[in-house]
């Protein structure tokens, strides 16, 4: 899948960094849309979801370096989900169960997926720990809100 990936940037004459590049300024077009067509939180979930999806895509080779455990990493993008999710408006019960389908899903996808992934059930069982908290850190700024307004 690699090699074919390859060819299709040397047929169009990029390499991975203009691949990507060209990747991030599509996504941040499709932000910039949503927000001006749709409610801006649910655009900011939206564009959080998509953006963890074209993290997962990235070949390991191309995937930057992030240090330290990514049990870490995959805990603090889920809890960002979850959180914005809920601040969208999404329900406790329905952030909760898209997210372990997202989570457990995205999994799949990386064992299955020729990028040079593996799916990895730890990671999964980091990401619903990461809803969790930002499930939490939703509830405590919903109640802190409306004490304080």
């Amino acid at each position: 899948m690699i090699q074919s990936l390859e060819s299709i940037l040397a047929y169009l004459g990029l390499n991975w960094y203009q691949a990507i590049a060209a990747a991030v300024v599509s996504v941040a077009f499709l932000i910039m849309w949503l927000v001006v067509h749709i409610h801006w939180q649910r655009a900011a979930a939206i564009a959080w979801s998509i953006a963890i999806f074209a993290g997962l895509s990235l070949p390991t080779d191309v995937a930057p370096d992030v240090g330290g455990s990514d049990k870490n990493v995959h805990t603090i993008i889920f809890a960002g989900f979850a959180f914005l999710w809920r601040w969208a408006g999404l329900s406790e019960r329905r952030t909760l169960a898209w997210g372990v389908a997202y989570a457990v899903l995205s999994e799949v996808y990386q064992a299955v997926m020729p990028i040079g992934r593996s799916g990895d059930w730890q990671d999964a069982l980091a990401d619903v720990i990461g809803l969790l908290i930002g499930l939490l850190l939703a509830r405590l700024l919903a109640t802190f809100s409306r004490k304080f307004s």
